[in-house]
């Protein structure tokens, strides 16, 4: 579906811009988009206690930050990763998010625990990301192999990384927070 998607704005604008002739059949017209299905999975009770324990499991320092502070934040994975220092404000406990999804800047609270992993957090040299990466001033490009090993230690293989934004959601409407 969506690379039916993408290839279909690909001609539009393509066509827009003079690159196609006007009236130019669109490759991606009629074609019929197969049923798409909503994940609606989130972490039950014990389940949190367990995906924690692994957590705390992993040798890397900064994969455990970045996936508590999605646990904490429910930011997405790329906001953790791509967070810079400058954007932390410990003291209004808050993370400012330049860029976001819907291309507008966002505060995010930070909760006593988030702000404790960010302060635990050694800071690298000429790197300004909260989530370094391996190459000299680079951020942390994914962390895929760290969460799979992750939720297969804690027995949660149908847990996926934006499982946790979701749950996060869940867990404040469940205590009444709009």
């Amino acid at each position: 579906n969506l690379v039916v998607k993408l290839v279909s704005s690909m001609y539009s604008w393509g066509e827009r811009q003079g690159y196609l002739p006007e009236g130019h059949l669109n490759p991606c017209k009629g074609i019929r988009y197969f049923p798409s299905h909503r994940r609606d999975r989130w972490i039950q009770g014990e389940e949190m206690a367990r995906l924690i324990e692994s957590v705390d499991a992993e040798e890397d320092i900064y994969v455990r930050a970045a996936i508590m502070l999605l646990i904490l934040t429910g930011c997405r994975k790329s906001e953790i990763l791509n967070a810079r220092w400058e954007d932390v404000n410990i003291e209004r406990k808050e993370l400012r998010l330049p860029e976001t999804k819907s291309g507008c800047a966002q505060m995010v609270p930070l909760s006593a625990p988030a702000i404790e992993i960010l302060q635990g957090l050694p800071r690298m040299a000429g790197n300004p990301h909260v989530i370094p990466g391996e190459r000299p001033g680079a951020h942390r490009v994914n962390v895929s192999k760290n969460w799979d090993r992750i939720r297969e230690r804690a027995g949660l293989p149908d847990l996926h990384l934006h499982d946790l934004r979701r749950s996060y959601g869940s867990i404040l409407a469940s205590d009444g927070v709009p």
